[in-house]
């Protein structure tokens, strides 16, 4: 047996010997982690939209910066000032999701801070 096999024959044992001395409380919890699980994967699924939109728009702000710089080496100052001007448009709509997304993560955290007091409580 190699050291890796070892190791997690031992990991495997110290779980399952956590399962059976916790079984009676992850039952008890069981109704309310369900329900918290389906709130938390909608509101991770608009997590993840919220992310990718703001990447989205980070990375079209950055494209329209080197889109100005090119036409600033051209010598096109007005078409640069456009292309600036898009570029702040999308770092300010990138500026507006981060700053949704910071509300959905502390409303989250709030929330489980709640969820942890009240079930330290409980017991």
């Amino acid at each position: 047996m190699t050291t890796t096999e070892s190791s997690n024959k031992t990991e495997q044992s110290t779980d399952s010997s956590k399962t059976q001395t916790t079984g009676t409380s992850k039952e008890q919890s069981n109704g309310s982690s369900r329900e918290q699980s389906t709130n938390s994967s909608s509101a991770n699924q608009h997590n993840i939209e919220n992310h990718k939109r703001t990447a989205g728009h980070l990375e079209e702000a950055a494209k329209q910066h080197h889109q100005a710089a090119k036409f600033h080496e051209a010598g096109d100052h007005e078409k640069a000032a456009e292309s600036t001007i898009r570029a702040q448009g999308h770092a300010s709509l990138a500026n507006e999701s981060q700053k949704e997304d910071s509300k959905q993560h502390a409303m989250s955290s709030s929330s489980q801070n709640k969820s942890s007091e009240s079930s330290s409580s409980a017991r």
